[in-house]
């Protein structure tokens, strides 16, 4: 082409050189454009070809892999992949750029746009060019139609010089076994040459196993392929030893002598000339084929006696078999290139030993490894980035020697068929065991995170459960166990649910039990429901049953119907009983008026101990007084109270007292009415001079029972007060 303009000074020399790119656009169409590519994102320009106007546009690009950038031949799109699939067929699509990405950059680009030189070529089957003639021709040049069908898509792997004798003969050297500047010719292999001499025109010759090769056909015409001459784009002078043609770039040839051998072809018909009999082919005769004949798929056995094994890319459609007694761990490539889309492989455990297969970085049917039993096969499949396997487990009991399976579809078992699995061997009483391997759970499903299944059960933990209405109600704690029912959760470590409907043990605690019923919960640790409904053992070493029935402080049990045992150690039972939180008291109740506790009996028992005179009060925890260790009184509550007392001196003397009194809280008022009872029914020793009396604590809305030793003298006090509270 011309020179473009020249850029002269004093002129304005953005405006040339904004002409001069334009009229070279055309050049740079599909190249990068700077300002849209950032990070992963990579521009491109757009221009005039494959007979449609390309717009400028972008494309995302994966990050730290390898990215293929290509575009459509017939449309011109542009497409990205990480796959070869696209960048290998040239019968669709041209390379535009190789791209390596780092986490969230772009780390390197090759410009694979060889084709840009030929997209103009045309096909004018009334043209023929000279065979010798120096090259220098215009933008659309004239080829041969049947050059452009069956050079053009071909792969060629490199250039040699074409050689003649003295008389124009064409050499010998160009025969099965030949090399020419390092390309090694077949029997079958295409060449295209260009001959110095006149004697001989330009062709494309078939090589023979010996001699001078001979000038092939077309396959659609018949016609015998002369003066196939290709033109690279106007102007080039390359040497010989330049033109070196990649997998599917077009063959082009100047004015020089050059050759090119031909690879393989990417379409198009042909001769067979070889098919060999090994691998997953053979042959009906079983010989290679050099003309015609038949050929079948057939499949090869890879035996492995070994414990480890890592299979290679000529595994594929072999079955791999593998015989050991110990554990074996088969190794599988990454799913990708060699072991790529498509590539296969059958593989059987013939031993004892179990098979683990784990593919690296890739995963097998959306797992890290594949187990295979003895007697088990699978075929395992690459879908480019990971593997996909359909296994086979033998049933029966083809290598089962101490079970056998069968099945009853008589009455009863004629509407639900019933598959048993009994233990057969020779000995006359055998057990049956169903063991989980290492850290695994025995369970009645396979979870699914969701209600049929449910989520992971929790390490060595037993769920016989069955049917639930939500994913977590399973053995999911360490150890934990449900026996069946429906419904029901153990989420403590050691925690067990024997059966029931919508039970519960849960909370941060540990090893409770429930024993069955429905809707109780159990979540302090040491917990117990032996069964009932909507029971509640929230505290530790407690205990609850019956109906509604609750158990929130340490050591305490509650039974019967709505029984509240909420004070430390304490017990309620019967119907609305309540300890009231008093630590070790004992309520009964037959029923309730309104209330819970409005008609009951409470007991609780006091005790302190003295060293001097001061008058101390008696607490369930020999403690500081407070409103949970003595006997208290809610509002609009009345109490009569029974009770006796007993101090004894550390040297065994010892005085006791009767008690009665009647006790009530109006609002936040507690007192005592009329006068108590106190009565001493004796003293020995040098237990006297000790005083007992009976007083109402407002503050603590509580009776308290208060003594007074003798100084010096250590003294252990204690109080059993029965009340009937009314309300």
């Amino acid at each position: 082409m011309t020179i473009l303009q020249n850029l002269t000074a004093n002129t304005n020399v953005f405006q040339q050189l904004n002409e001069n790119f334009d009229a070279v656009s055309p050049a740079g169409m599909y190249g990068k454009r700077a300002p849209a590519t950032s990070g992963l994102t990579w521009g491109y320009y757009g221009g005039r070809g494959f007979g449609n106007s390309i717009a400028d546009g972008t494309v995302a690009l994966t990050s730290s892999t390898t990215n293929y950038v290509v575009a459509n031949r017939s449309t011109g799109a542009v497409s990205v992949s990480t796959s070869l699939t696209n960048w290998n067929d040239a019968t669709n699509y041209w390379r535009l750029y190789l791209i390596a990405t780092g986490a969230s950059t772009i780390t390197s680009a090759t410009d694979y746009r060889e084709f840009v030189g030929v997209t103009s070529i045309t096909t004018d089957n009334d043209t023929t060019l000279a065979a010798d003639s120096s090259v220098n021709v215009p933008t659309q040049h004239a080829v041969k139609s049947y050059v452009d069908n069956l050079v053009q898509g071909l792969s060629w792997k490199k250039a040699v010089r074409a050689a003649t004798t003295a008389n124009g003969t064409l050499a010998s050297s160009f025969e099965n076994g030949d090399a020419i500047d390092g390309v090694t010719l077949a029997t079958g292999d295409r060449i295209l040459l260009k001959d110095q001499a006149t004697t001989y025109e330009n062709g494309i010759y078939t090589v023979n196993a010996s001699g001078a090769p001979t000038r092939a056909t077309d396959a659609n015409t018949g016609a015998e392929l002369v003066n196939a001459t290709v033109y690279v784009s106007e102007g080039s002078t390359l040497a010989d030893t330049q033109w070196t043609c990649t997998t599917n770039a077009p063959i082009t040839v100047g004015s020089t002598s050059l050759a090119f051998a031909q690879l393989s072809a990417g379409g198009g018909s042909g001769t067979v000339t070889s098919v060999d009999a090994s691998g997953g082919v053979e042959t009906a005769s079983g010989s290679p084929i050099t003309a015609t004949g038949t050929i079948r798929a057939s499949t090869l056995v890879n035996a492995q006696t070994g414990t480890t094994y890592t299979y290679v890319t000529g595994d594929r459609g072999k079955l791999v078999t593998h015989s050991n007694a110990s554990a074996i761990a088969g190794t599988l490539p990454q799913a990708t290139s060699t072991f790529g889309s498509g590539w296969f492989m059958r593989v059987k455990n013939k031993g004892a030993g179990t098979l683990t297969i784990t593919p690296t970085t890739s995963t097998i049917d959306g797992v890290a490894t594949l187990v295979l039993t003895t007697g088990q096969w699978a075929v395992i499949v690459s879908d480019g980035t990971n593997y996909q396997a359909y296994v086979y487990a033998p049933a029966g009991g083809g290598s089962l020697t101490n079970w056998t399976e069968a099945v009853s579809t008589a009455a009863p078992n004629n509407v639900v068929p019933a598959v048993s699995f009994t233990a057969t061997n020779a000995a006359t009483n055998v057990d049956a065991v169903i063991a989980a391997k290492g850290t695994g759970s025995i369970l009645a499903n396979v979870p699914d995170s969701g209600t049929p299944g449910g989520n992971k059960r929790g390490t060595r933990a037993v769920d016989f459960q069955t049917e639930r209405s939500a994913a977590a109600q399973v053995a999911s704690g360490t150890n934990a166990v449900i026996g069946g029912g429906r419904n029901n959760t153990s989420l403590q470590n050691y925690g067990t649910v024997s059966g029931g409907d919508g039970n519960a043990a849960n909370g941060a605690g540990s090893r409770s039990v429930i024993g069955g019923g429905g809707g109780n919960t159990a979540s302090g640790s040491y917990s117990t429901i032996p069964g009932g409904l909507n029971c509640v053992a929230s505290a530790n070493y407690t205990l609850a049953y019956g109906s509604t029935c609750t158990a929130s402080a340490d050591y305490s049990e509650a039974g019967g119907f709505t029984s509240t045992a909420d004070g430390v150690g304490s017990r309620a039972f019967g119907q609305f009983a309540t300890a009231r939180g008093v630590r070790g008291a004992d309520a009964f109740a037959p029923g309730r008026r309104t209330a819970t506790g409005d008609a009951q009996r409470r007991s609780v028992v006091l005790f302190r101990t003295t060293s001097d005179g001061t008058t101390t009060a008696l607490t369930a925890d020999g403690s500081t007084p407070s409103t949970a260790n003595q006997l208290n009184l809610p509002s609009a509550l009345s109490f009569k109270v029974r009770g006796q007392v007993i101090g004894m001196r550390s040297d065994g003397s010892v005085s006791a007292w009767d008690v009665s009194f009647i006790a009530k809280r109006v609002g936040t008022t507690t007192s005592i009415v009329g006068t108590p009872t106190v009565t001493n029914v004796g003293s020995d020793g040098g237990a006297t001079g000790y005083t007992l009396a009976i007083a109402a604590d407002d503050t603590n809305d509580v009776v308290q029972i208060n003594v007074t030793g003798t100084a010096g003298h250590t003294v252990y006090w204690l109080a059993e007060l029965t009340s009937l509270e009314v309300g």
